[in-house]
């Protein structure tokens, strides 16, 4: 079984691998390319910096996703050649490179997810001052018009 290992990485993983970066490379090209068709409406508190806090998650998915398969492939490696240390360099080099890219993207994370809810807070707080000075304009207005 072994001995026919590289082949089932080698023509099926090769191909499924970049069908798999090729897709969720579509995905995101679909998701910048869609937009209102018309831009005269308001954005909602925040729009921007949820769209970069959404490419952030992806970010940090795709790098815990890839942190999963180097692990997998260095099981993989070492179940193929039974040579320890090649499969360990391999694990340790992947595993670390993929960790690194997830601790310098986790803080960034947080910090746009915090100032998007502040955002979202600031949104509601005008939304909320604009209704009620209409409200009061309002019943300005119709007690002018009364007298």
């Amino acid at each position: 079984m072994f001995d026919r290992l590289w082949f089932y990485l080698l023509f099926p993983g090769i191909p499924g691998l970049i069908l798999c970066l090729s897709l969720w490379q579509m995905a995101r090209a679909r998701a910048e390319r869609t937009r209102l068709p018309v831009t005269d409406f308001p954005r909602p508190a925040g729009w921007g910096l949820s769209k970069r806090t959404q490419d952030l998650q992806e970010t940090v998915l795709f790098n815990l996703i890839m942190l999963l398969a180097t692990g997998v492939i260095a099981a993989v490696l070492f179940a193929a050649t039974s040579n320890f240390f090649n499969s360990f360099v391999v694990g340790s080099l992947g595993s670390a490179w993929f960790l690194w890219r997830i601790a310098r993207t986790l803080p960034v994370w947080s910090d746009h997810k915090l100032g998007l809810m502040g955002e979202q807070l600031v949104g509601r707080s005008l939304d909320q001052l604009a209704s009620d000075e209409l409200a009061g304009d309002c019943t300005e207005t119709g007690s002018v018009v009364s007298d």
